[in-house]
């Protein structure tokens, strides 16, 4: 994985800023915010360097507006899962995909120690 993504995503996940969320990249919250998955997180980064988009729970990566396969089912898009070094569904080395940690309610600093040792 590209080492200043991972330390940008990982900073993130430690920050307390986000509002951890299940089963979608990001979901909308009754007070105008967002929760948003560990991966959610990453899609978040490129969102603000304006390299990609959110539409709902979708987010859209590229100047092409590839979605990817099936990103609003709490994957990353395939383009920006390529960019960043990781599989769109990145396993830990015990085979447990980050979003399923993520649903089964790990936490982000959890979730980040283990992309900080095995990604």
């Amino acid at each position: 994985m590209d080492e200043q993504i991972k330390t940008e995503w990982l900073s993130r996940l430690r920050s307390g800023k986000y509002i951890q969320g299940k089963n979608t990249l990001r979901q909308p919250l009754t007070d105008g915010g967002h929760a948003h998955c560990c991966l959610g997180v990453l899609c978040d980064i490129f969102a603000e360097d304006g390299e990609g988009q959110w539409d709902g729970s979708n987010f859209f990566y590229g100047k092409d507006g590839g979605l990817g396969l099936n990103s609003g089912d709490g994957i990353l898009p395939e383009n920006l899962a390529r960019k960043t070094g990781l599989e769109a569904n990145p396993l830990t080395r015990g085979g447990t995909s980050l979003a399923e940690l993520n649903d089964d309610g790990v936490s982000f600093a959890d979730i980040a120690d283990l992309i900080e040792v095995e990604l």
